[in-house]
């Protein structure tokens, strides 16, 4: 195996727990290129029983575990860095009165300084690659640090920036380490151009911006022949999510709409009370979490007219980059990247009120019934386009090589 080919993976959780399902299209393409994988989860997820991996691809134990002693002495630098990090935010936040998230910032460096007992990182890889900009992001820093100390200078990091783990608005205006995050990887990725002027913006650093992706071998799906109007939604049901809004928007557009959606989590059972409220128990049905597959293939199988999104932040949602694969068009706050996927008239200002969404739609029904294939050519144009996992990842693997040949 050519030396420029090992890349260690840190992901949040995969292969543990049921998150991050797009990362597996990512991951295999990476096996099909030849690399040699290594993945290294932060957490376990919801359980400690990892899926099915790639063959060849070497999956190590996650890192906020129980901690290890030689975990102590071999990464002293990077713990070192860490506890520095927070005492500095706490004295900062006391000397300005700037209490709110300092919880969540201390409680996220104490479950960072934990992983880090369990860190190991062999002088063979090529790439170390952080899937996200938040927990094993946390110490590229002192990696850095303690490369330099050692003069292992070839090593190149990548760090890959989505939404959540970008846009320090949604995190009481603060994420920890981010500036020293950016400015010690060595190519700093943005899932969307949004979020690539925003990382630029601010550290004036080169980011490039290289999309997620999905891969649709099934086809296009189609819209319904009678006279209901289907609307999905797939994500989790959680405060950022706002489910319970689509609730209330489905309780607004009369008894020939049916809506389904995908995904579970805390907030069910709020949105199970507005949907009783409202009275449309008949027309929707919330079917929990699936299996990927299993929703590309209802997706393929079952009439969908409009996918709805109602989040409160976003990068660019895997889950609406599904939908127009299958030539379903989207509809959908306007926030992060979103509009670089959602077509313009089916953007939601997201302080909008009920009856202006409800209005929205009505809009796309009327053109729907018209015309039972209005926009769906168009958004499958655009996932085509932009938002084929093949055509990113070669995107990916340019900007990857591109990078390591100039060492």
């Amino acid at each position: 195996m050519n030396k420029a080919n090992r890349i260690m993976i840190f992901t949040s959780s995969y292969p543990y727990g049921n998150g991050e399902q797009f990362f597996e299209d990512e991951l295999n393409l990476f096996v099909a290129h030849g690399y040699d994988i290594t993945i290294q989860p932060y957490y376990y997820g919801h359980n400690k029983n990892p899926r099915k991996v790639p063959k060849g691809v070497k999956v190590l134990k996650p890192l906020a575990r129980f901690r290890s002693v030689n975990g102590i002495i071999d990464n002293w630098i990077i713990i070192n860095g860490l506890v520095r990090y927070a005492i500095k935010d706490l004295k900062c936040s006391v000397q300005n009165h700037k209490w709110q998230g300092l919880k969540w910032r201390l409680r996220q460096i104490a479950i960072a300084v934990l992983g880090v007992l369990n860190l190991q990182i062999e002088d063979e890889n090529d790439i170390v690659y952080f899937y996200w900009g938040m927990g094993g992001s946390y110490y590229i820093p002192f990696i850095k640090e303690k490369n330099n100390r050692k003069k292992r200078n070839t090593t190149k990091i990548v760090c890959r920036f989505h939404g959540s783990d970008l846009y320090e608005e949604v995190h009481c205006g603060k994420l920890p380490l981010q500036p020293e995050i950016v400015m010690n990887s060595d190519i700093v990725v943005a899932i969307s151009e949004f979020g690539k002027n925003y990382i630029e913006r601010k550290y004036f650093k080169k980011v490039y911006c290289n999309r997620l992706g999905v891969i649709n071998h099934l086809g296009k799906g189609q819209p319904s022949s009678d006279n209901v109007f289907r609307i999905v939604s797939c994500s989790s049901i959680i405060p950022l999510k706002r489910v319970d809004k689509i609730a209330e928007v489905v309780s607004c557009l009369g008894n020939t709409v049916q809506w389904i959606h995908f995904g579970d989590g805390p907030e069910r059972s709020k949105v199970e009370e507005k949907i009783k409220k409202a009275g449309i128990e008949n027309q929707c049905t919330l079917a929990g979490k699936l299996d990927r597959k299993e929703i590309l293939k209802y997706y393929f199988r079952n009439p969908c007219d409009l996918f709805i999104n109602l989040s409160e932040t976003e990068g660019i949602p895997v889950s609406i980059m599904e939908a127009c694969s299958f030539g379903i068009p989207a509809i959908a706050t306007d926030v992060g990247g979103v509009s670089e996927i959602v077509v313009p008239d089916l953007l939601i200002n997201p302080n909008a009120k009920i009856d202006q969404i409800v209005d929205k739609i009505d809009v796309f029904r009327d053109n729907w019934q018209k015309d039972r294939y209005f926009l769906r050519e168009k958004v499958h144009d655009i996932w085509q386009s932009d938002f084929d996992s093949e055509k990113n990842f070669m995107k990916l693997e340019r900007i990857l090589m591109d990078n390591l040949r100039r060492n």
